[in-house]
């Protein structure tokens, strides 16, 4: 039985030290959820391993096993061993619905710490109510259930494209260079189209009235779509 850890157990599996620091700093390296840096091979197997191992501990606990452990929590308090059949009855089923879907070792270890008094607002003299008892069970899960989720997410990510300094300069240099001819091409089409057609020989006297109308043959006057006409 050496290593194997049952679903039973009351005692959580643990990643090391050196695991979880390795799992934080890949988190803090992930670009959108691409790893900068692929996960080293021997770290990856023992995340594999853990994830195996901890399957069999999100696995919902049987009615039976649900049911005696209420009946061993009721008798740590004095309360719960002068109620009626009928009300110890009640009891177990309304505890039992709000477990139903809870491993057993967070059941034990929940129940374990609020027979312990180590539960804050919880009382020992009086059953806790049913949604506070899940609540106790839950956080007992939650450390594992977010391992899981982290390694899980961890595994499948992609790693980025290593970055290419030189290709990104060419990049950015091809696009800036680009982005200049094109606005120069823009300026210089909006400035023709802005400048009239002006006869030659008139750029240093005032056009005449002939001159004019050929002028605006291929503009039109501002505020205006009519042709200019002689009086």
């Amino acid at each position: 039985m050496g290593n194997q850890v049952s679903a039973a157990s009351s005692t959580s599996l643990q990643i090391s030290p050196a695991d979880r620091a390795a799992l934080a700093l890949a988190r803090n390296s992930l670009v959108g959820d691409e790893l900068a840096q692929p996960l080293p091979v021997d770290l990856r197997q023992r995340l594999n391993l853990f994830l195996v191992a901890t399957d069999d501990r999100t696995k919902p606990a049987t009615a039976h096993q649900i049911e005696t452990e209420i009946a061993v929590l009721m008798m740590a308090f004095y309360s719960a061993r002068t109620t009626s059949k009928s009300e110890a009855a009640a009891m177990m089923r309304v505890y039992s619905e709000v477990l139903i879907d809870l491993p057993l070792w967070a059941i034990r270890d929940g129940f374990a710490k609020i027979k312990a008094g180590e539960v804050e607002g919880a009382s020992l003299d009086f059953p806790p109510a049913a949604p506070r008892l899940r609540q106790v069970v839950v956080e007992t899960m939650q450390s594992l259930l977010m391992d899981r989720h982290n390694i899980r997410k961890l595994l499948v990510a992609p790693v980025a494209p290593p970055e290419n300094p030189e290709m990104a300069d060419r990049v950015s240099r091809v696009i800036r260079e680009g982005y200049q001819k094109l606005s120069a091409h823009l300026h210089e089409y909006n400035d023709l189209e802005r400048r009239p057609d002006v006869p030659a020989g008139s750029e240093r006297r005032a056009p005449t009235f002939d001159q004019l109308r050929e002028i605006y043959k291929t503009r039109s006057l501002p505020g205006a779509n009519r042709e200019v006409t002689s009086a």
